[in-house]
């Protein structure tokens, strides 16, 4: 495979995507995917409107990394083995694959949290 070919392959099968988790209207932490990683930080607002830091994710100073979705997210999405929210996966043509679009289109709000997960606007 040629140079150019291999660097297609790579964006095409690790596109960045990031979403932020909304306080309101204001965006206080962000996750991101890169080359098949999960980041994960608060931002500078998290730290002064003194925010609970979401579970698992406890230091409002570190930038978390992990192959896999952080379990405070992974919660957020249901459950896609679900026939009903198969048939909706398919029928809006969503990647089953993709946890961050499943994340902002499934898990964007839910009753345990007042939080609202949104794609990053560019």
């Amino acid at each position: 495979m040629s140079r150019l070919g291999r660097l297609l392959r790579l964006q095409y099968s690790s596109p960045l995507c990031t979403v932020q988790m909304f306080d309101g209207e204001t965006p206080v932490a962000e996750l991101s995917r890169q080359q098949g990683r999960y980041l994960f930080r608060y931002l500078e607002i998290f730290k002064r409107k003194g925010l609970t830091p979401f579970p698992g994710l406890p230091d409002v100073d570190e930038v978390y990394e992990s192959a896999e979705l952080f379990p405070y997210f992974e919660e957020r999405i249901p459950d896609t083995r679900v026939p009903a929210i198969r048939n909706w996966i398919s029928r809006k043509g969503l990647p089953v694959d993709d946890k961050l679009t499943l994340l902002t289109e499934l898990g964007r709000t839910v009753a345990t949290d007042s939080y609202e997960i949104r794609l990053k606007a560019d």
